[in-house]
């Protein structure tokens, strides 16, 4: 975590309020996967089954872990909008500060003890029209990505400091590693006009996603995420800002829609060059 005090820039205060409650967040989300496995307790990633008064919905338990947290936590007044409970207001009303959780991306994943999850928060300064911060926090607790207003993108692995990360140079379609966001084989036989031109000429596909392919974009392992669909700011703005940071070329956000409207769904492209979003865009069009 980074130290700062009370009489650090705002931005730094904010980054670090989230890289702690990521962390405990996602150690605890770890904890009541592990009591699953064991047969202490049962955990689901969707709303239980008509009847099932023993599971407990991990979203639901970890949004309710940051609400706590943040409000003993952040230095000033913010609006929280979850994944599940919408947005409040803590401090003020209308405060300058959003803060966007995604308490558990790929909670399913999780409760079935998959790879490739993850909790993640970013915050928006509407006095300044900007990001501030974003954490993402990897399911292993090994990794964890952060980026801030004018500082870049970074990651940082256990026991090591923070290191810089770039997206790839890739500009062609037909060298590129494409995730398309939360697809199901039936949305992909839904869509097949629109993604079949794409799929048919990219190097490698995978339908894993989230923010853990929007981390892997700002690293360089993957080239393209993308979404046709639409999907909710929680489920995408963390990661997008910070693979943005790293230098992706990310399809404009609408920020004031998604705080006006909290399920205001959002199509977007993120390509590691302008070259590549452009390739993207004219063969899969928004």
């Amino acid at each position: 975590m980074i130290p700062v005090s009370g009489d650090s820039p705002l931005d730094y205060q904010i980054l670090n309020v989230l890289q702690h409650t990521c962390w405990e967040a996602m150690a605890e989300t770890q904890h009541l996967v592990h009591l699953h496995q064991e047969g202490v307790l049962k955990v689901t990633g969707k709303a239980p089954v008509e009847g099932d008064t023993e599971s407990i919905r991990l979203d639901l338990r970890i949004e309710q872990f940051y609400l706590d947290a943040l409000q003993e936590r952040m230095p000033c007044p913010f609006r929280f909008i979850g994944e599940e409970e919408g947005a409040q207001d803590f401090g003020a009303t209308e405060p300058e500060i959003v803060l966007w959780i995604d308490p558990v991306d790929g909670s399913e994943l999780a409760a079935r003890d998959l790879p490739l999850w993850c909790t993640a928060a970013c915050a928006y300064d509407r006095s300044k029209q900007e990001f501030v911060a974003a954490v993402v926090t990897e399911e292993d607790l090994r990794s964890y990505y952060t980026a801030r207003c004018l500082d870049g993108a970074y990651v940082t692995r256990v026991h090591r400091l923070p290191v810089k990360i770039e997206v790839s140079k890739v500009t062609r379609l037909e060298d590129a590693a494409l995730s398309v966001y939360g697809m199901t084989v039936q949305r992909i036989l839904q869509h097949s006009a629109e993604y079949l031109p794409l799929l048919e000429r990219v190097k490698r596909f995978t339908t894993f996603s989230g923010h853990p392919l929007l981390c892997r974009l700002a690293t360089g392992g993957m080239d393209i995420v993308m979404d046709l669909v639409g999907y909710y700011a929680h489920d995408l703005l963390a990661g997008a800002y910070i693979c943005r940071q790293a230098g992706a070329v990310v399809t404009p956000i609408d920020v004031e829609s998604h705080i006006a409207n909290p399920k205001h769904r959002y199509r977007f492209v993120a390509a590691a060059t302008q070259e590549l979003y452009d390739e993207v865009v004219a063969v899969a069009p928004l």
